[in-house]
This record gives C-alpha cells, sequence and structure tokens, in this order.
C-alpha cells in the first residue's frame, strides 16, 4: 500500500468534486458535506435504503466528511500503524459514500455522470492499494 501524502491529498479533492445529480441542477460531495450539518437533527436523516433520496444526503456528506478527516488523520500522524489504519479506514469511508450515492441513485439519467465524474477517485485508489505490485510488475516484465 501506498501512504504518500500527495496521493492522499489529490484522492481527497477528486472525491470532492464528484459531481451529483441534484434536483433540476448539479451538485458536488464537498457542497453535501457542508450543507448535511443542518439536517442532523432533524428526521429526514436516515441510514436506511428505503428512505427518500433527500433523507440520504446527509448520510453521504456524513461519511464523506469522516472518511476525509481519517486521511488527514493518516497523514499527520507519523506511527505507520495508526496510518495505515486511518488511511484504509478513510478510504472505506469514502467508497461507502460512494456507494451509498450510487445505490440511492441507480434508477435515475444523472447516474452516468457521476459515475465518469468517480474515475479518478477510483484510479486514486487503485494505485494507492496496487500501484507497488504493479510497479514490481513492470519492472519485472521490462528486464
Amino acid at each position: 500500500m501506498i501512504t504518500n501524502k500527495r496521493l492522499k491529498i489529490w484522492t481527497i479533492i477528486f472525491q470532492a468534486f464528484i459531481i451529483v445529480g441534484f434536483g433540476h441542477g448539479i451538485a458536488i460531495f464537498a457542497l453535501i458535506e457542508i450543507f448535511w450539518f443542518p439536517y442532523f437533527t432533524k428526521e429526514q436523516f436516515s441510514f436506511a435504503f428505503d428512505a427518500s433520496f433527500e433523507s440520504h444526503l446527509p448520510v453521504i456528506g456524513l461519511t464523506t466528511l469522516l472518511g476525509q478527516v481519517a486521511l488527514i488523520f493518516s497523514i499527520l500522524n507519523k506511527g505507520q500503524h495508526f496510518k495505515s489504519t486511518f488511511q484504509i479506514a478513510g478510504f472505506l469511508l469514502l467508497w461507502l459514500s460512494v456507494i451509498y450515492f450510487i445505490h440511492d441513485a441507480a434508477k435515475d439519467t444523472y447516474m452516468y455522470f457521476a459515475a465518469i465524474t468517480c474515475v479518478p477517485f477510483a484510479i486514486c485508489t487503485i494505485i494507492t492499494f496496487v500501484g507497488q505490485p504493479i510497479r514490481k510488475f513492470f519492472n519485472w516484465v521490462l528486464k
């Protein structure tokens, strides 16, 4: 697993700029995580998969925010064990927010645009977890 600070920062940025169809317009994940705070204490906040789309947006914002905080902790932490633990937890939370959004919006047409804007985030994840084995394989092939 690659624990490069720059890669983690780019991962946070790419995940924050995933475009989400929102009503008659678009938004990004970064805006959803900013605007979830007022809805946290209301009855519209629901983890249930059968709830309305509007009640899922605060959950998506919460998991995105927690994932980004975990990745920032992995950047700031000096111990390798905690750094890896926070990095894995951060990636899991970020992907949980994306999967939760995809599950909720799979029946709508704007889902394809969100999937396209998710590609850079997916590439950062692939580089993080299998970048070293891929590099070793290419070095082995080219020798």
